[in-house]
């Protein structure tokens, strides 16, 4: 019944904004991306982080090939839990996430972690499904080990300027690419849950270097690119509503990869 209802809602949704379709469109998508966004209360965070490790160290257990999660620190008793599938049909439900679990070796450690994790206080505040598209891509995987944290700009767009939004992000990262920016980025287009709402994401594996010597201005001065990076945010920036950026780090303990049983996995490009 989940599963019918998130494609019965992306196909509503879909009323709302031009939808590019075509066989490009098709081949430029990627992985189906799940963002929950969790707020935990301070004095239950220790506990809340204690029974997701124990869901991971479950999950580890089954060895479950279908179920796999990334999860991020996104500041003070705030966390993003990153889950990915192949398709709308394959988004993960509490249903089927429960199912990976039984009659394995991790069904009892799970069961004591969800009871752990539910006796916290806590409150979801955002839960949307996005795609992740080449085209407003520099990669198509990269990995949790060599670059853990993780700069997210949410870019709301005018129901008016969808086009122009696609055609200035896939500049923005042709540019990108042209200049040999060092760090990965990786494009997401909202499916369910979110119209309009679309993520561009830089995975560096420094802070004090991406504000530093590898801040995109300047890549792009050594380059001799400074206008074209001006002129090419200014065509982002003239698209959108709002904006607003989040700075991520990922914890491997609370996380879980199918074939790294030690947390350390991939980004939504190429997930395990």
């Amino acid at each position: 019944m989940k599963r019918a209802f998130f494609v019965l809602a992306a196909a509503m949704m879909g009323c709302f904004l031009p939808h590019l379709a075509s066989a490009e469109d098709k081949a430029d998508g990627g992985v189906y991306v799940r963002i929950v966004s969790v707020r935990v209360s301070p004095g239950d965070a220790e506990r809340w982080e204690q029974a997701v490790r124990m869901i991971a160290d479950a999950a580890r257990k089954a060895r479950s090939s279908d179920h796999r999660w990334l999860l991020y620190r996104a500041g003070p008793f705030r966390y993003w839990v990153i889950q990915f599938s192949d398709g709308l049909g394959d988004i993960v439900t509490e249903e089927s996430f429960s199912a990976a679990f039984a009659g394995t070796e991790g069904e009892a450690l799970f069961a004591r972690g969800v009871e752990q994790l539910l006796s916290t206080g806590f409150v979801v505040i955002s839960d949307y499904v996005t795609q992740m598209l080449y085209s407003w891509s520099t990669v198509r995987g990269m990995s949790t080990a060599t670059h853990p944290l993780a700069r997210v700009a949410e870019y709301w767009v005018k129901p008016s300027r969808v086009r122009q939004f696609d055609r200035a992000v896939r500049d923005y990262v042709a540019l990108l690419k042209r200049i040999d920016y060092p760090y990965p980025v990786e494009g997401f287009r909202w499916r369910v849950g979110a119209p309009g709402r679309n993520l561009v994401v830089t995975f560096p594996d420094d802070w004090s270097k991406f504000f530093g010597e590898n801040r995109a201005e300047e890549i792009a001065a050594k380059h001799g690119a400074t206008e074209e990076l001006q002129s090419a945010r200014k065509a982002l920036a003239a698209t959108l509503e709002k904006v607003e950026e989040h700075y991520l780090d990922f914890v491997p303990e609370l996380s879980y990869s199918f074939r790294t049983s030690a947390g350390r996995g991939t980004q939504p490009g190429q997930p395990n």
